[in-house]
């Protein structure tokens, strides 16, 4: 993984629970698209999958959205693809980082309470 995308703790325990279904999630996983003009973000939204795994509070769900929208940002940033490489869709594409943003701060708050436990302590055991 690219050194500028920020991964929470544990993200590679994450990768072998095979559980980063990419940007969306449920419903709207085919309307989602993982990627912006081209350049992929699974690398930004798996983290992303991974901190609603983890979190419990609706703080750590703005961190979580805040991650996701700073890691699109940072990979656009980073781009060197050619054509891709002028200020003006490099705006579009950040444009278009926000609409991700906008979208899980919204809309996120179904899978990001899904299977958490109702007041229970839920207790993350690492190997």
């Amino acid at each position: 993984m690219a050194n500028y995308i920020r991964v929470s703790a544990g993200y590679g325990e994450w990768l072998k629970l095979d559980k980063c279904d990419g940007c969306g999630s449920g419903w709207n996983a085919k309307l989602v698209p993982d990627t912006i003009f081209g350049m992929s973000i699974t690398d930004c939204c798996c983290p992303h999958d991974y901190d609603y795994f983890i979190g419990m509070t609706i703080e750590d769900k703005q961190a979580a959205d805040r991650r996701l929208k700073n890691n699109i940002y940072r990979k656009i940033s980073h781009d060197t693809k050619w054509w891709r490489n002028n200020r003006f869709i490099k705006s579009l594409m950040r444009h278009r980082a926000r609409v991700y943003y906008e979208a899980v701060k919204e809309f996120g708050a179904e899978a990001f309470w899904h299977d958490k436990k109702n007041g229970e302590e839920v207790i993350i055991i690492k190997g």
